[in-house]
């Protein structure tokens, strides 16, 4: 077995110049700091990993009645919140009534929005309309809590519902 040492050389293989022990301990102590570097990056790699799991599962919806009786879905509070926000309630107010009004599922679709809080109401036929909605609310910029009124009426006896425009959006 070989040993390496900086004041004897290298023992039972006869000593080694200075130079080499020089060049011997620069190695190793690349190869140390190689090594505590990967350490330290996969650990990284590995914490950012989770935070990531962590970002990507969106909380569920709670649901309340107001005492007005409508079924109202609030949107979990965001993990965080700008305080000076980039977009101006106005201008998410009209982008999002420009949206629900374009696709033509919504009928009597109203958008409020104030301090970053969206309302949304009106009727559409299926409850995936109704929950495309408060997703596409909700995943605006600077949108910080919805709360989707938006009803789904239930048809009545003898009314046929027609084709079902939201098989595209189920995933």
């Amino acid at each position: 077995m070989i040993k390496i040492s900086k004041s004897v050389g290298v023992r039972a293989g006869g000593p080694l110049s200075a130079a080499m022990r020089g060049a011997v301990w620069r190695r190793l102590a690349a190869a140390v700091r190689g090594v505590a570097l990967c350490g330290l990056l996969s650990f990284a790699v590995i914490a950012q990993g989770a935070q990531g799991a962590q970002d990507s599962v969106a909380p569920a919806p709670l649901m309340h009645t107001p005492a007005s009786g409508v079924s109202e879905e609030r949107s979990a509070a965001p993990a965080a919140v700008d305080v000076i926000p980039v977009a101006r309630d106005e201008e998410i107010g009209r982008r999002l009534q420009s949206v629900l009004d374009a696709t033509g599922w919504f009928t009597g679709a109203r958008v409020r929005v104030d301090a970053g809080v969206v309302f949304l109401s009106g009727q559409t036929e299926t409850e995936a309309l109704r929950k495309w909605a408060g997703d596409l609310a909700r995943n605006t910029q600077d949108v910080v809590a919805v709360a989707n009124r938006i009803e789904v009426p239930q048809p009545s006896v003898g009314h046929a519902t027609g084709v079902d425009r939201t098989a595209h959006l189920v995933a």
